[in-house]
């Protein structure tokens, strides 16, 4: 009798532990369910994109601080409980990218945000141009949450155009911050430009015309606009040309001699009259210029030069990056691949006459730029001319 009731009190003990372990994984799956949900904006949305995983020294993905990573690479916000004891919030950024279109300011930004000591905003938040009327509290709820050892980092190219971002940008983040500037060869960016407007005209639904309207308004800022009058081409109102032909050539040059400065693809590669009130409001030391050429051919070296300017710790090794043939161009390999985007565009053959002319036409610009930032910059030297965009 005693033998029987050992043996049911055994079976019992069996049957409440397993539904013990039953219940523990069921509340598991249920809490991993509910943080796979990131509530942005008011709305429920599955953060697809993974901004930030980190990587560990030999390349294994470790936690994210305040997020979690699945093994589909879906980032996940943490608990408001674990938030709260890690110190996990949203903060105005320290760290700005802004440069040049189609130089790789998305592209930087998205390999930063692998790095553990930095937190990267997704996207263009596009706050100093576009967005200021909806105030710094509003930015702060753009930001990714991060702990207090972490760096914010936001990236918006369009910021280096505006003519007041860079006021806008001392009066709500400070002269504390921190400025990448991503450049581009001149001819380079300006057949590039070229070639992704192009691409999006006609891969697009809209008709041309469409487009091309759409395309004036994303352009026509409050910029500061070139001249071509006074000395050195004085910052004027002259009003851009948004002109898009069916070859780069006829696009940019006015005549076979000249080139039309108030074309909008040769305008945004002026840099210098962009970049004046950058200067003047921000220290040298708080600025770093960022050669995108670089960037594409020696990608380790580049992010070796913003870790010592951030004041990070060095993560990227030269082994995370590789050659990728397909793309011809280096790729992230650890924690995750990444590898700029190639548009299915065929490339134009530019003549060597209209290159010379755009090179003559760039030159000065250059020369200033030189004397503004008061170092030299190889942004026209011995890189042989790449016109794949990069985004």
């Amino acid at each position: 009798m005693s033998s029987r009731l050992y043996f049911f009190a055994v079976c019992f003990g069996c049957l409440i532990l397993a539904a013990i372990i039953s219940f523990t994984r069921i509340y598991a799956v249920i809490c991993n369910k509910s943080e796979s949900i990131l509530n942005y904006r008011g709305k429920s949305l599955a953060l697809k994109t993974p901004q930030r995983h980190y990587s560990q020294e030999g390349g294994s993905l470790h936690g994210g601080k305040c997020h979690t990573i699945s093994s589909d690479w879906v980032q996940h916000l943490k608990s408001s409980k674990e938030l709260d004891s890690l110190g996990c919030k949203q903060k105005l950024p320290k760290v700005l990218i802004i440069g040049a279109r189609t130089s790789g300011t998305r592209t930087l930004n998205r390999i930063l945000g692998f790095h553990p000591q930095l937190a990267t905003a997704a996207y263009e938040v596009k706050f100093f141009d576009k967005n200021y009327h909806r105030g710094s509290e509003w930015y702060r709820s753009q930001m990714p949450f991060s702990t207090p050892d972490q760096i914010t980092l936001e990236s918006t190219e369009g910021y280096m155009y505006h003519r007041n971002a860079s006021l806008r940008v001392s009066k709500t983040l400070g002269d504390d911050i921190k400025v990448i500037i991503m450049l581009r060869d001149p001819v380079a960016r300006s057949i590039s430009d070229y070639l992704l407007t192009r691409h999006r005209i006609y891969d697009s639904k809209m008709t041309s015309a469409h487009y091309k309207r759409v395309f004036k308004e994303s352009r026509s800022l409050d910029r500061l606009l070139v001249s071509g009058k006074g000395k050195h081409g004085r910052r004027g109102s002259t009003k851009m040309s948004y002109t898009i032909e069916d070859t780069f050539e006829k696009t940019v040059l006015k005549n076979p001699d000249l080139v039309s400065h108030k074309n909008i693809f040769i305008a945004d590669s002026l840099y210098v009259y962009y970049l004046r009130s950058w200067v003047k409001k921000f220290t040298p030391n708080h600025i770093l210029e960022v050669n995108a050429e670089k960037f594409a051919r020696k990608p380790g070296e580049t992010l070796a030069k913003v870790e010592e300017f951030l004041g990070v710790r060095p993560f990227f090794r030269p082994d995370y990056f590789k050659f990728n043939m397909n793309t011809s161009t280096f790729c992230l390999q650890k924690p995750q691949s990444i590898c700029m985007p190639r548009l299915p565009v065929e490339y134009p053959v530019i003549s060597e006459d209209a290159i010379s002319k755009l090179r003559g036409h760039f030159e000065n610009s250059c020369r200033y730029l030189f004397l503004l930032l008061k170092h030299y910059s190889e942004l026209i030297g011995d890189i042989p001319l790449n016109y794949h965009p990069i985004e």
